[in-house]
């Protein structure tokens, strides 16, 4: 290209483009991209003859006009790259909650069914105990995993079953592993129910 003043441009403006860019090849590309649509543009202005003592006013018009589009082009390019790089922040953010959700998910339950298999293993059916119903208990823990209170939330119609159960989650406890969870998660496991039911017994 024979006028001066749009390589001078471009070479202004291929630093902020490479410095803006991440070191990975989709970027690279995308400079290329924008460096090409750049040419493109410098393409369209009238050429200037080198010997040509002074610039005239329609020379200055197309500078300006020229110097406006590639600024233009690296604005639209930086703004796609600013969107391109906050969609995958939020997706990575989606990702990690999801991941993170699932855990702690997976280590409540296994910590609750710990507490069920304990009770289960100390239970003792009464075996004057006749009702078909279940039993729901609530139990309630210290922050060390110690028993602080096991009611019956929903009763089975027959007391000496509701006893047993109760007497059981009593025998069973305490439960240290609940120390070992995160503290937030452990605050949210220090209450929960257990379901008995007559065939639950071995």
């Amino acid at each position: 290209m024979e006028g001066e003043g749009a390589p001078s441009t471009i070479k202004s403006v291929y630093p902020l483009l490479e410095g803006s860019a991440s070191v990975n090849e989709r970027n690279k590309r995308r400079s290329r991209k924008v460096l090409k649509a750049i040419g493109a543009a410098c393409l369209a202005i009238p050429l200037v003859a080198h010997a040509q003592s002074s610039p005239s006013a329609q020379t200055i018009d197309d500078q300006r006009a020229l110097d406006e589009r590639i600024r233009e082009i690296v604005r639209q390019e930086l703004d796609d790259r600013e969107r391109q790089a906050h969609q995958e922040r939020r997706q990575y953010e989606a990702r990690r909650n999801a991941e993170a959700a699932r855990q702690s998910q997976e280590a409540a339950n296994s910590f609750i069914n710990l507490v069920r298999r304990s009770t289960e293993a100390a239970w003792v059916r009464p075996p004057e105990a006749n009702s078909p119903h279940a039993a729901t208990v609530q139990v309630q823990l210290t922050e060390s995993g110690d028993l602080w209170q096991a009611t019956i939330e929903s009763t089975s119609g027959d007391s000496a079953f509701d006893r047993s159960v109760l007497e059981a989650v009593e025998k069973a406890a305490p439960f240290p592993e609940l120390r070992q969870l995160p503290p937030e998660q452990a605050a949210d496991l220090r209450q929960f129910n257990l379901r008995f039911s007559p065939g639950d017994t071995r």
